[in-house]
């Protein structure tokens, strides 16, 4: 008897179910990994990195005889910035619940332009009346706190630093990186808390080992 209903039932194509499946989570995965941000104010080309980038744009375009200058070229990118987002938005939108539902939205983006003149933190401190300096990114002995003020999440305030975005929570960084080293330095009348901001070298500079110097900025010292 049970064969006899089973037999009048409609059988489900599962093969068919998960090719539709995994047609769409492609599509979805791909729709949603389109580069680019859900707005795209004018800020986004008002910082330091933005327009070193449009000034490299606009000095190439002049070698090959295209006249534009950095407003009129500004101008275009941002109209073209706000065309690509709607148009990246409307294809995403009919998989946000998808994303939403699996836990997998991204909220951040990566990589909108390249900063070829970074920032890196330094700290002095000062010892009977001579200068210092206990941590150096990427030298061998000056290393302090090295394994805390380099994890993943604490460079990342760097970045934000670096491109000037949260200057309020610097002094609030470096009031906090003063306070460690006055107590890990007892002999420390003064800590100082800066930023050298070196231009990455060419090809060419780098195999000569030319490494610049860079410059010092956001230098703040603690006690005042």
């Amino acid at each position: 008897m049970y064969r006899e209903y089973g037999r009048h039932l409609p059988l489900i194509p599962v093969r068919r179910l998960r090719n539709l499946f995994i047609a769409f989570h492609l599509v979805a995965v791909t729709a949603m990994a389109f580069p680019g941000p859900r707005a795209y104010p004018r800020s986004f080309l008002d910082s330091r990195a933005s327009r070193a980038e449009m000034d490299q744009w606009v000095d190439m375009l002049d070698g090959i005889g295209v006249r534009v200058t950095l407003t009129e070229f500004a101008d275009l990118v941002y109209t073209v910035g706000n065309v690509y987002a709607s148009m990246r938005n409307g294809l995403a939108a009919p998989f946000d619940p998808y994303a939403e539902w699996c836990g997998t939205r991204q909220g951040w983006r990566m990589f909108s332009f390249i900063d070829r003149s970074p920032s890196r933190l330094e700290v002095d401190v000062e010892e009977g009346g001579v200068w210092r300096t206990v941590y150096r990114p990427y030298s061998s002995s000056e290393r302090w706190k090295a394994d805390l003020i380099e994890q993943e999440k604490i460079r990342g305030l760097f970045s934000a630093y670096s491109w000037r975005s949260k200057g309020t929570t610097y002094a609030k960084f470096a009031a906090w990186v003063a306070r460690e080293a006055q107590r890990d330095f007892p002999a420390a009348t003064r800590v100082r808390v800066q930023m050298r901001r070196i231009t990455t070298p060419s090809a060419a500079e780098a195999r000569a080992s030319a490494w610049p110097e860079g410059t010092f900025e956001q230098i703040l010292v603690f006690p005042p």
